[in-house]
């Protein structure tokens, strides 16, 4: 097994990095440039890379040096935040937490998660910011929110994921478009004879239906495109064409305003995914908010509540 780094080794290579070489960092952390060089030297033969490039401009990291500098960063911070994440740990959470949820999912969620908080955590003051699954992420590292729920398998560089649960997608349109469509769900095929309205790309939903019809040969008929789900409800609604979307709640034969819901067969499922970042540790707040949208979730979807949903 190699052996790993030892927090010193980290400490003086994210110093080399910071400072731009290793005699400035050797004087700011008042040690032997010999000292740190030496450190750095056994540290890239641990990791069998090398880890910086040295020239006339200074000290620089390799690619590889580079993802070492952003975890080891992350660790070193972690380890100085320790103390007062430990000391708070038994206090009533408290402070603002920021959660990033997508359209819909937020519909769902919003009203009962303000209340659960309102009645848990009375010191925590909530924001909810709805959008897609990408601007999620993208707020979550760079630090505007300290959590999100978004759809989307695969990897998310600077995050860390906490699947939930999976829902199947089900398609949905006005019914003179389903006149045709007589059993209780619709294949991808049947799909790409309709008229469809459809998120515009970067979605998970797109992406996870794009895969589905190249790997068939197919190509679907997208005849409207937004990045709004009001905007794609009320095309849906005017008869533009067909939808595919995650619904977890009841599904009638065709639900208040008009439109008829039939499932995806065989079933196309996306990951919901709880998002934190990786490289700043979350607040005693955030953790609480993080544990009741999980139970929140836990309780809709173990309750059949959500038809079509599983947890993971």
């Amino acid at each position: 097994m190699p052996t790993l780094p030892t927090i010193r080794q980290l400490q003086y290579f994210v110093a080399i990095v910071d400072d731009g070489g290793m005699s400035r960092a050797a004087a700011r952390l008042l040690v032997a440039q010999p000292a740190i060089s030496e450190q750095i030297s056994g540290l890239e033969i641990q990791l069998g890379v090398k880890l910086l490039t040295r020239s006339s401009r200074g000290t620089k990291p390799t690619d590889a040096g580079l993802v070492l500098y952003r975890q080891a960063s992350s660790i070193l911070r972690q380890m100085e935040q320790l103390s007062g994440l430990v000391e708070v740990a038994d206090r009533e959470p408290t402070g603002l937490v920021g959660i990033g949820i997508i359209s819909s999912l937020a519909a769902r969620l919003s009203d009962s998660l303000f209340s659960a908080c309102r009645e848990r955590y009375p010191k925590i003051r909530l924001r909810i910011v709805e959008g897609t699954s990408v601007d999620i992420r993208e707020q979550v590292m760079a630090g505007r929110i300290d959590l999100g729920l978004a759809f989307g398998d695969g990897e998310a560089p600077g995050l860390i994921r906490h699947p939930l649960f999976r829902q199947k997608l089900f398609v949905a349109g006005a019914p003179n478009l389903l006149v045709q469509e007589t059993g209780p769900g619709i294949s991808i095929s049947d799909l790409a004879a309709h008229a469809l309205v459809m998120p515009s790309a970067p979605n998970a939903i797109r992406a996870r239906l794009d895969r589905s019809f190249a790997n068939l040969g197919m190509s679907p008929n997208v005849v409207a495109e937004t990045t709004s789900l009001h905007g794609l409800m009320a095309a849906v609604r005017a008869g533009l064409g067909l939808t595919v979307l995650p619904l977890g709640e009841p599904l009638p034969s065709a639900d208040p305003d008009g439109l008829v819901r039939k499932e995806l067969m065989p079933p196309l499922h996306l990951s919901a995914t709880l998002l934190t970042s990786a490289l700043t540790p979350p607040s005693s707040a955030a953790m609480a908010i993080q544990q009741l949208l999980a139970d929140i979730v836990s309780t809709r979807v173990t309750s059949g509540t959500w038809v079509g949903s599983e947890m993971v």
